[in-house]
């Protein structure tokens, strides 16, 4: 997985996305393998929707100097799936909640019709340069700690506000580089109140934002069906290319053969042709002879 997202190879998946939690246990494995890649810069921005979705961008080089840049984007949703029996360093709310579930923490590559001037920019850290450095693989052990410190999503508790807060914190915390307020900051949501800082103004209500996130999840679905008939598309036109090609590539093996069998046998037609005349001239001499004796 670690190989795919960081692949910077343009004809690579633009779109390509997996697990956060999966990939920093695959790359703390063995973090000297992704010191190369430094992270040199980190924002943070706000969808312009009514869920008002925040969410990390990474931008990421490859320090051996033979890769362009690439964008990484980090973001917290809430999941349908059922929380494992692992323990973890804090447990979800007691109460009950509809909408407490377990997170889907994710990465994945940020395409290139990417424009900031999209979205809310909240804050800043970088940029990131030398003596101060961040590898790739400090990002996700920072990335794993946040994971680990709360696995759950609850939509005024541990959503993707405070994600990102928590993750830029430690960020600035770790490498002493201060975090920069973007043009859009005070719209920024508030991890664990569910409010719009100095303003104290409930996001939205409950209903409306089980909604939204209902809302949000099929889009989401829409999505997923769209990039799985785009893959099948593209898998059928390879397959009628790749037949057509293998047919066009025996007519041409057949004409060539044909072009070079052809002249052998009309050379065999004229051989067989001028044995017939001889026989026949050898014969006529025969009969001239026996008829004049």
């Amino acid at each position: 997985m670690a190989h795919l997202l960081l692949n910077t190879d343009r004809t690579s998946h633009q779109s390509f996305s997996t697990s956060l939690i999966a990939l920093c246990s695959e790359v703390l494995e063995s973090p000297a393998q992704y010191d190369k890649y430094k992270v040199f810069n980190i924002n943070h921005f706000k969808e312009r929707s009514q869920v008002g979705h925040e969410f990390i961008i990474l931008d990421v080089f490859n320090s051996d100097g033979r890769d362009d840049a690439f964008r990484l984007r980090a973001e917290r949703r809430p999941s349908r799936r059922k929380a494992d029996e692992q323990t973890r360093a804090e447990r979800p709310v007691l109460r009950l909640d509809a909408l407490v579930t377990v997170s889907d923490d994710t990465i994945s590559r940020v395409p290139e019709s990417f424009s900031e001037r999209d979205f809310d920019h909240l804050s800043s850290l970088g940029p990131i340069r030398p003596p101060i450095s961040l590898s790739f693989a400090l990002a996700c052990k920072i990335f794993q700690q946040v994971e680990n410190h709360s696995w759950y999503y609850a939509l005024f508790r541990r959503q993707c506000y405070w994600f990102c807060i928590t993750f830029m914190h430690r960020v600035s915390g770790t490498i002493g580089v201060p975090e920069r307020a973007g043009n859009e900051s005070w719209r920024r949501g508030a991890a664990g109140k569910g409010r719009i800082p100095a303003r104290l103004l409930k996001v939205m209500p409950d209903r409306r934002a089980a909604g939204d996130i209902r809302e949000e999840e099929m889009k989401q679905k829409t999505e997923e069906t769209k990039r799985e008939d785009e893959a099948h598309e593209a898998m059928n036109k390879a397959l009628t290319t790749a037949v057509v090609r293998r047919e066009v590539e025996r007519s041409t093996s057949f004409e060539r053969t044909r072009q070079t069998v052809l002249p052998l046998l009309r050379t065999t037609e004229a051989r067989r042709e001028a044995e017939v005349q001889a026989w026949q001239a050898t014969f006529s001499q025969l009969g001239g002879r026996r008829s004049g004796l």
